[in-house]
């Protein structure tokens, strides 16, 4: 891709006046009071204008997809939310030469490879890091890492996670749990939004992306107290786990080791871990928020004006499949305990028994996939461990915080 350099002050748009474009707007507005400001804002447009854009002084069009067609207008930011308007106005601005910069994961998961091909064919920027990790500013981290990347881990603060760890603190199923946490804060059960946030860092990263139709839903509805308790014996934590390779994307609650480095990622961080062929990086951010969604879009708005372009990396396209990890989890009904015990078809590594409840836990060192485990024993429930793509190299260096 080309980079692009520019010997005039670039005039942005924005799209959209909720609450990220309120925020953005008024950080447009101060920053570009410096001198040396390589910006300036010079028209909002949203479905509604509401009383406030009146005192901003800033010209308001009526319609977004009309901004495209604004002569003075150099970069459309999109913050409108949605799908269908969102993508009128981001296709329309880049052919009619305007970059543009959009937080809109869900709009970008089925349509950015469209889009980024409109972009490439109209030389013009594209940016969306805002919509994957905000607050981290992800083109600045791959371009850092001179290795391949054979795998990406994802742990993302979706308010799943957090569900999750209040079964295991509290010993509630996970209905109850869910009830309560989505009393604090939103929460997806079935992880759409994030696999399609998993999807655009399989993008970005490497240039392939994933048809929406192919990302599934999650079904967190068959665990139990019993299985956070009996994890926590077996010295470990269950946590919804994204990952992403050249192939393609997963997200499903896994069981992480409890002394692994990833769970240093807190539940109110989100965090990535790049699989290197020497070793791993990790970095964390905070949690999805207004402020952290701006910081991200102020990041690819500077990218725009001039820095370094991105180009996806090379890589072969082994899609990660069914997800074998060579060591399952395994919750059953301490009736079948003999069953597991004859089987030859896995290794006991470790087991603990809920006498009170009846169950029994196990970690299974096995070729079988964690579906074909649950199939073979009755009333059961299995899920990958945690487990680095290179089993022969340390896993992670130390964790690296970037947010800027």
């Amino acid at each position: 891709m080309t980079q692009h350099k520019f010997a005039k002050k670039l005039n942005i748009a924005v799209a959209g006046t909720g609450a990220v474009g309120r925020v953005l707007i008024e950080r447009l507005l101060d920053e570009q009071r410096a001198e040396n400001c390589p910006f300036k804002l010079v028209a909002i447009s949203a479905r509604r204008q509401r009383p406030w854009v009146k005192g901003t002084g800033i010209s308001f069009v009526d319609s977004p997809v009309l901004l495209a067609q604004k002569p003075n207008v150099d970069v459309i930011i999109e913050a409108l939310g949605g799908v269908q308007t969102a993508y009128d106005l981001v296709s329309s601005a880049l052919c009619n030469g305007k970059h543009v910069i959009t937080a809109n994961s869900t709009m970008m998961a089925g349509y950015g490879e469209t889009l980024l091909r409109t972009a490439q064919a109209n030389n013009r920027y594209l940016g969306f890091e805002a919509g994957i990790l905000a607050g981290l500013p992800l083109r600045s981290f791959f371009t850092s890492i001179q290795q391949d990347v054979p795998r990406v881990t994802v742990l993302l603060s979706n308010g799943v996670n957090r569900t999750l760890q209040r079964m295991q603190l509290m010993g509630e199923s996970f209905e109850n749990a869910l009830s309560a946490v989505q009393q604090e804060l939103p929460v997806d059960p079935s992880g759409k939004e994030d696999s399609y946030r998993l999807s655009l860092l399989r993008g970005l990263l490497y240039g392939r992306w994933q048809p929406v139709k192919q990302i599934k839903s999650m079904d967190l509805s068959l665990l139990e107290a019993a299985d956070m308790a009996l994890t926590q014996q077996l010295g470990g934590v269950i946590q919804v786990v994204g990952m992403a390779n050249a192939g393609g994307v997963c997200l499903q609650p896994m069981v992480i080791q409890e002394n692994h480095v990833l769970r240093q990622i807190a539940t109110k961080q989100e965090g990535i871990m790049l699989e290197l062929s020497t070793g791993a990086v990790q970095v964390t951010a905070p949690m999805r928020s207004v402020a952290t969604a701006v910081e991200s879009i102020m990041n690819d708005l500077k990218a725009s004006c001039g820095k370094r372009a991105w180009k996806p990396r090379e890589a072969s396209s082994e899609g990660l499949g069914e997800l074998g990890t060579g060591c399952v989890f395994v919750r059953f009904n301490k009736i079948d305990h003999d069953l597991l015990r004859r089987d030859s078809r896995w290794g006991v590594m470790q087991e603990r028994v809920d006498g009170s409840r009846g169950k029994v836990g196990a970690i299974l060192s096995t070729s079988l996939t964690p579906q074909q485990v649950a199939q073979i024993l009755p009333n059961s429930i299995a899920l990958p461990v945690w487990q680095p793509a290179n089993a022969e190299v340390q896993p992670l260096t130390t964790p690296l915080r970037l947010v800027s």
